[in-house]
């Protein structure tokens, strides 16, 4: 026997799935992310993920060049002074995440990630958070739009590989400024969706290099790493973030050098470039990726014409050449064709100005 369904039930089920499809979808939610993926699932919570990252450093202490011309270091150009380190890795990168919020500037203040163990280091969450935690100077343009957000911080950060190591959060030893908080914020760039959204941290860093010691950006100079999450994107996402001379950021460091060569506190150099490319593994598909997207942020114009401190032809040269020389775990005959490819394009472009 058929049970015959009320017309006003049909329509009330067709009226609800039809909002229910309509709703925008928020951070968060189990629409657009279900959470993080370890307990507790709902934000405020943390998320664990991999990471890839690389840095390239324009090295100005005179003690330095002298040593690194001796030493000859992979990575290091003796005449531009370049010096780019190898592809590292973290497979426990911790980022505390708040929950969803409008941000209109009076949203209450938030909490951002949760307290425990995750990825091996005892995570604190952070409580308070506001737009005006953020260090002065540290938010980029476009922030706040006013759109749907969630505030961000890397908890923990140790990215390893050849000797070197960039270590933020729990993990870092050497500054206490490196140790403290590096805020950031995920932030739709229209009312409608949650996705594209902008994304930036603020991030001190200890860094390690063979030879050199310990080096950190001073509390005043953040590197303000930026990406943009697509429009099928979720969090985590997978992107890469990248500082590309926004600002000078200078490296310090920590310890005097042999003989004294340099002191605690003096300037190795600034940054040229840094990425970290979120959610990505050490596999030999995403190292590609990741230095494929490495040279060709060198190739951007954006950085031969920056004003603050930018870079010249033959040290944009001297950048790809290092990036495709020193792709983990070994420079594959794939990525070397690339690189000289992208090197071949690069010249041709400049003669063509």
């Amino acid at each position: 026997m058929r049970t015959k369904i009320p017309r006003g039930a049909v329509f009330t089920v067709l009226l609800t799935l039809t909002l229910a499809l309509a709703a925008p979808t928020a951070f968060g939610s189990t629409l657009t992310n279900p959470g993080c993926d370890v307990a507790p699932v709902a934000p405020p919570c943390n998320d664990v993920i991999s990471s890839l990252g690389q840095f390239i450093v324009l090295v100005t202490n005179p003690a330095v060049i002298a040593a690194l011309g001796v030493s000859k270091p992979a990575g290091y150009d003796p005449a531009t002074h370049i010096f780019v380190s190898p592809t590292l890795f973290d497979s426990s990168t911790v980022v505390e995440r708040s929950n969803n919020f409008t941000d209109n500037g009076a949203q209450p203040a938030q909490t951002v990630g949760a307290t425990g163990t995750f990825g091996g280091q005892s995570i604190t969450a952070l409580t308070g958070i506001t737009n005006s935690s953020f260090v002065a100077g540290g938010v980029p343009s476009g922030f706040p739009s006013g759109n749907d957000a969630v505030y961000t911080d890397v908890a923990n950060l140790h990215l390893t590989g050849s000797g070197f190591s960039v270590s933020a959060g729990a993990s870092a030893s050497g500054t206490s400024v490196a140790s403290s908080t590096d805020l950031g914020k995920v932030e739709a760039q229209g009312a409608g969706s949650d996705f594209p959204a902008s994304s930036f941290f603020d991030i001190f860093v200890d860094i390690t290099v063979p030879g050199l010691g310990s080096i950190h950006n001073p509390g005043a100079n953040p590197m303000i790493v930026q990406s943009t999450i697509p429009a099928n994107g979720s969090l985590p996402p997978k992107v890469i973030y990248v500082h590309g001379m926004s600002s000078v950021v200078p490296l310090l460091f920590d310890a005097n050098g042999p003989g004294n060569s340099w002191l605690a506190g003096d300037t190795l150099g600034t940054v040229v470039l840094t990425g970290h490319g979120a959610s990505y593994m050490n596999s030999a598909q995403d190292m590609a990726s990741f230095t494929q997207s490495m040279i060709q942020l060198v190739q951007n114009d954006n950085l031969s014409n920056n004003p603050i401190n930018g870079l010249t032809p033959q040290q944009q040269q001297a950048a790809i050449m290092a990036i495709s020389q020193l792709a983990a775990p070994e420079p594959s005959s794939v990525v070397i064709l690339l690189g000289g490819l992208a090197l071949l394009a690069w010249r041709a472009k400049r003669r063509c100005f």
